[in-house]
């Protein structure tokens, strides 16, 4: 049986190779689609990467706040300082489970097998972010945070089934949603020091890889 560091391990790397096979090149195809929405042209596709720089600058500070609050606490932490920084870490995840949930049903790239490697790639993440989480907030999280965030996604998903934007607007949300992934891959799904397991990492990455390439995703 696979231990717990082996699993993250490989959905580390089955989340890696998403970004890089998937993400990256729907985020450009994206750029030009919001340039071409653009009737007065003074949108560039650069301008999409700017949206993605802002997810990814978004959970970088964050992560900085609960690192810096931890260390601010120390030994003399108190529950409503906790709190706090519970609640200031889960409103951005919350939304950003609701975004998952509702590009679900909205991907630049429609169809069944796009759908399920979207939702296999996020459900792996959501294993990632998960235990990054669970180790941060401990009993918070287990008796409120993750049922919000459940909520979200699925909240988000009903809002994507009822609700649709045309696509420059989906290539703008999904943009956010990437530089936010590529930011949480990174510091949830490389193998750290207390959980080194490159070879599943590898593994993980190179099946999903190879999914991607066969299904011409």
């Amino acid at each position: 049986m696979l231990s717990r560091s082996r699993w993250l391990s490989f959905a580390g790397g089955a989340s890696a190779a998403f970004v890089f096979v998937h993400v990256f090149p729907e985020l450009s195809e994206g750029s030009r689609t919001v340039k071409q929405a653009d009737p007065f042209y003074v949108v560039s596709e650069q301008h999409v990467y700017v949206v993605a720089l802002a997810g990814f600058t978004l959970f970088y500070g964050l992560e900085q706040y609960v690192k810096d609050s931890s260390r601010y606490l120390g030994d003399s932490q108190n529950s409503r300082t906790n709190a706090g920084t519970f609640w200031v870490q889960l409103g951005p995840f919350a939304f950003y489970s609701c975004l998952i949930g509702y590009l679900l049903f909205n991907r630049h790239q429609p169809g069944l097998d796009s759908l399920v490697f979207f939702a296999l790639a996020m459900g792996l993440h959501f294993m990632e972010t998960d235990y990054g989480l669970r180790e941060t907030h401990s009993k918070l999280y287990d008796h409120v945070g993750r049922w919000i965030l459940a909520i979200a996604t699925a909240s988000g998903a009903i809002i994507g089934f009822l609700v649709k934007f045309n696509d420059a607007v989906i290539a703008i949300l999904f943009a956010f949603l990437a530089g936010s992934v590529v930011l949480n891959v990174t510091r949830e799904g490389l193998p750290g020091e207390h959980k080194i397991r490159f070879r599943a990492f590898v593994v993980g990455g190179t099946i999903y890889t190879v999914l991607l390439l066969l299904s011409g995703l």
